[in-house]
């Protein structure tokens, strides 16, 4: 059974200067040189309470006692559904300094999934296959590689809070699944859909529709779109990306835009008629509705990613205008379009001596 140890410094006032710690006293065998065995009492810290009165620490200490109640040889004898039970008691204390609402409300969402599963099985004979098993439940209902990943990680925060407690030592290796998305062609707008596209459009829709097939710009990045970063004069838009893993880049300005913005309202600080990429989203799919074109706002930027590919756009240069943080983006969607220039482009290899 635990029980309290203190030690008090005289360098702190009197009437807080008592450091507390949760310890258990153990017997450890010594044998000396001779082969006589000695018996010695030592204590083992398990929990440093820091500097309050002893009533406040004497609660500390049965709120422990009643966490490690199963506690045994060493071993504390708590299930997966326990420990889940004590880190959402921790975490719930998290939210404000260091989680949001909505951080805590997604670690809840996961783990109504989770204990049903393997909730009941105890914490230190967790094995592999359990968690395999896990995995296997949750793909069964349907769920991607990604979101089956997402329950893992909120699994790994409990498992790691266990080995805080000291609960457990370890915990089996858990493998990822592959989140690797298959090569698959992209949807973008043709001209003649385009062209019909504008013919149907209010002026709001035309200059939204215009907005991303001649820029590329994602739905959020033209919502937040101000006249201050359009410069008409020179000819370009400056983008500022609101994800820090996104790339702002500056964009020349096609003259089929430039048009469109030089008889623009200024009305607005915001160039795009639409302030939320939800609401652009609704427009188009009333668009949609008059001519029968898909046209929402992701298939509008793969549009003018699609239509530069084809025009034998090098990759380089496409993955800046598009914005894509990784070459390898660019390559897996729309290098395959630029397919058909490469009859031209093995035409231009000029043999060295001819």
């Amino acid at each position: 059974m635990a029980t309290l140890y203190k030690k008090t410094s005289p360098s702190r006032p009197k009437n807080n200067n008592t450091s507390w710690y949760i310890i258990e006293y153990y017997t450890d065998h010594v044998t000396d040189e001779s082969g006589n065995t000695k018996s010695q009492k030592k204590k083992r810290y398990l929990e440093r309470l820091g500097y309050m009165t002893r009533t406040k620490a004497k609660l500390q200490l049965d709120k422990y006692n009643a966490r490690n109640k199963n506690k045994k040889n060493g071993q504390v004898r708590l299930t997966l559904n326990d420990a889940a039970t004590e880190f959402d008691k921790h975490y719930q204390n998290l939210i404000g300094p260091n989680i949001t609402q909505g951080t805590y409300g997604l670690f809840k969402y996961h783990l109504e999934r989770i204990t049903p599963v393997i909730g009941h099985i105890q914490l230190s004979k967790l094995e592999f296959e359990n968690i395999e098993a896990l995995k296997i439940s949750l793909l069964g209902k349907g769920l991607s590689n990604r979101s089956v990943n997402m329950h893992i990680t909120e699994l790994k925060k409990i498992l790691e809070y266990s080995i805080d407690r000291g609960w457990i030592q370890d915990y089996p290796k858990i493998k990822r699944l592959s989140e690797a998305k298959p090569d698959r062609e992209i949807e973008y707008l043709t001209n003649e859909e385009i062209e019909t596209l504008l013919a149907k459009a209010n002026p709001a829709q035309a200059l939204y529709l215009c907005l991303m097939i001649f820029s590329g710009m994602r739905p959020n990045e033209s919502a937040k779109l101000t006249w201050d970063c359009v410069n008409l004069e020179q000819g370009y838009i400056d983008v500022i990306s609101m994800n820090r893993l996104k790339a702002g880049r500056r964009i020349p300005l096609h003259s089929k835009i430039k048009e469109m913005l030089l008889n623009s309202p200024k009305d607005s600080a915001y160039v795009s008629p639409y302030r939320t990429s939800a609401y652009a989203k609704k427009a188009m799919e009333r668009l949609e509705n008059i001519t029968g074109i898909k046209c929402n706002p992701y298939k509008l930027r793969k549009t003018f990613g699609s239509i530069l590919a084809q025009a034998g756009v090098n990759t380089m240069g496409l993955a800046t205008l598009m914005g894509h943080s990784k070459l390898q983006t660019t390559y897996q969607f729309y290098a395959r379009l630029s397919d058909n220039n490469l009859k031209n482009d093995i035409e231009k290899l000029v043999l060295l001596g001819k």
